[in-house]
């Protein structure tokens, strides 16, 4: 049996398909938050969820999307955490809506405007790394790019959502700069970037 390997391209088209069908992208985004809740669940083990620290790093998109729905789920579990996510003057419906649930369930999230407001993980046993998706067609820059070094200097493991942030899903061996996972979990099929 062969195991699909998606570019960019045939992971939007299979998104839009499901879309077509009458699959909302909010029921995407949070079946896509369970399956990366049931990883951290894996990968923390028997540890009791008041004795795990999380750290979610969410990016702007649909990727960061993923890791605040994985944070609602950590919350109701009782895991600790803090979230963290870049800066827009405007997000999409989905991702502003899963911001209200989570401060609803009493976790600020902390916005990344400048490298004052970089991720601090102390403390902290897993990252969640939802900053990049597949989509990303330039190395990254900025906060997005510091947080990436962040996240790498952290000695933390990390769990990436789809890829590693800052690699490119058609072009994976041209990576100066990327997240260096210690796990990536692919959602809908495996990307060609993971393979």
């Amino acid at each position: 049996m062969s195991i699909p390997i998606l570019t960019s391209a045939e992971t939007k088209k299979l998104e839009a398909e499901a879309k077509a069908s009458g699959t909302s992208e909010l029921d995407m985004i949070l079946s896509a938050g369970e399956a990366v809740f049931q990883s951290i669940q894996t990968i923390v083990g028997e540890d009791l969820p008041a004795e795990v620290s999380l750290a979610f790093v969410c990016g702007k998109g649909h990727n960061g999307a993923d890791a605040l729905a994985a944070a609602i789920l950590a919350s109701g579990a009782g895991y600790s955490l803090v979230a963290y996510q870049i800066y827009s003057t405007q997000y999409d419906d989905q991702v502003s809506d899963l911001q209200n649930r989570l401060s609803k369930l009493g976790h600020s999230i902390h916005f990344i405007k400048s490298p004052v407001d970089l991720p601090v993980f102390h403390g902290v046993n897993l990252i969640i790394d939802g900053l990049l998706g597949t989509g990303i067609n330039r190395p990254p820059e900025g906060v997005v790019l510091e947080c990436i070094y962040g996240m790498n200097q952290s000695n933390v493991h990390i769990l990436s959502i789809d890829v590693p942030s800052g690699i490119n899903g058609d072009k994976p061996e041209q990576v100066e700069h990327a997240v260096k996972a210690t796990v990536t979990i692919c959602l809908g099929a495996m990307k060609f970037s993971s393979a």
